[in-house]
């Protein structure tokens, strides 16, 4: 298999309370596909939503009685992950135009959360993330440079991986790794597929990449 000449990678940074910065270097890989599958493969688990972050400023557990707005939290914020798959996809299919497109729908769906209608647990993790998952999808909705965009979705992969644990989509969501990025730091994304498509590699090394969870 060839090596590919050149790879961006990302290093990124910590950016309070989740998600960070990343800046964008360029260096030279032989990274190929069967060396990302034997590298850093992660082990897959299967976890039910409600989970991390679910404690509220004084350390309490977030309360499970609020059942009816649990519904109606996960309603609105399905349309914020069908944006974040769409832009997966383009990731995927190398479309920077479309990824800027559905990064846009992103930001509008995320702005047009009606927090009053949020289960109290949803309400704690969205109060924790939503500065940066505006901050990161407004990042790659402006700009068209994949490899800035990817940059981007890391960082906003992390928070909506929050999100998604405290929501109920009505298919099982994937937590999906590839070792390979960030110049073998790895990054995560979500899918509602199993199959790997990786968005950070594209066609380059579409299978690389592993499950890591489960998300039912």
């Amino acid at each position: 298999m060839k090596p590919i000449s050149k790879a961006l990678v990302i290093v990124a940074g910590c950016l309070s309370p989740i998600v960070g910065v990343a800046q964008i270097v360029t260096v030279s890989s032989h990274a190929n596909l069967q060396s990302c599958r034997h590298n850093k493969i992660q082990p897959e688990s299967t976890s039910v939503r409600k989970d991390p972050m679910l404690k509220d400023d004084k350390g309490k557990s977030a309360s499970s009685s609020d059942d009816v707005k649990s519904i109606m939290g996960s309603s609105q914020l399905k349309i914020v992950f069908d944006s974040y798959f769409a832009m997966k996809d383009a990731l995927v299919g190398d479309d920077a135009s479309r990824a800027a497109t559905e990064a846009e729908k992103m930001v509008a769906a995320l702005n047009s959360v009606d927090t009053t209608k949020l289960a109290s647990d949803q309400a704690i993790v969205w109060t924790k993330i939503i500065k940066d998952l505006l901050a990161n999808g407004k990042a790659v909705s402006s700009t068209t440079d994949i490899a800035s965009q990817r940059a981007s979705f890391v960082l906003l992969s992390k928070g909506a991986y929050y999100l998604v644990k405290v929501i109920d989509l009505g298919v099982d969501v994937y937590h999906q790794h590839c070792p390979m990025y960030n110049k073998g730091e790895g990054a995560d994304w979500l899918s509602k597929e199993k199959a790997i498509k990786n968005p950070y590699f594209g066609k380059k090394m579409l299978g690389c990449g592993s499950v890591t969870e489960t998300i039912e």
